[in-house]
């Protein structure tokens, strides 16, 4: 919690940084200051800050946000700076549940032809573990299946899989083909 004051736009963006940082090492007695990690990864000014917010939310897991914190990280999805993008999606790969929010923003995120390939393989990823809650979020990834890249297309197959056999229709989530 400590730390989590560090984080305030009233101390340097070099303390910002290192606040974050240190607060994605402190595991489970993180908790408290997980709202203010989304805060910072979403409001603050500073790209390098951004960044280093989502960072540290990616290692801490999405099992310590809520719903609320989700939507935030989602909606970090969308930022300018493609770091923050790519550890946001991290950050949600592990996600157990999600919103139409979450979904979106992942959607997002898939289609953005800015992201880079990193951001846009771990949204298909995330999506995956997702499962049914994911299922408006299959056009994305049908169209993400003909990605110029080869891993997130295997990513977007694999994602298309895992909706599929969550919700009842039978797909299964093996492998992917070999990349071409």
């Amino acid at each position: 919690v400590l730390l989590a004051q560090f984080l305030g736009a009233e101390h340097p963006a070099a303390t910002r940084c290192l606040a974050a940082d240190a607060v994605s090492f402190l595991a489970g007695e993180a908790r408290p200051a997980t709202q203010s990690l989304v805060n910072a990864c979403l409001a603050d000014g500073d790209p390098a800050v951004r960044r280093r917010a989502a960072r540290a939310l990616r290692r801490l897991g999405s099992d310590d946000l809520d719903g609320p914190a989700l939507e935030q990280l989602a909606r970090a999805l969308q930022d300018v700076c493609p770091d923050v993008r790519r550890n946001a999606a991290l950050a949600l790969r592990n996600v157990g549940g999600g919103g139409a929010v979450l979904v979106e923003g992942l959607s997002k995120a898939l289609r953005d032809p800015y992201s880079k390939v990193r951001t846009r393989r771990n949204a298909a990823q995330s999506l995956g573990k997702l499962g049914e809650a994911a299922m408006p979020a299959t056009l994305a990834l049908a169209a993400a299946a003909v990605d110029e890249n080869c891993d997130v297309r295997r990513r977007a197959i694999e994602a298309l899989g895992l909706v599929g056999a969550a919700a009842g229709t039978g797909t299964t989530g093996g492998s992917a083909a070999a990349c071409t």
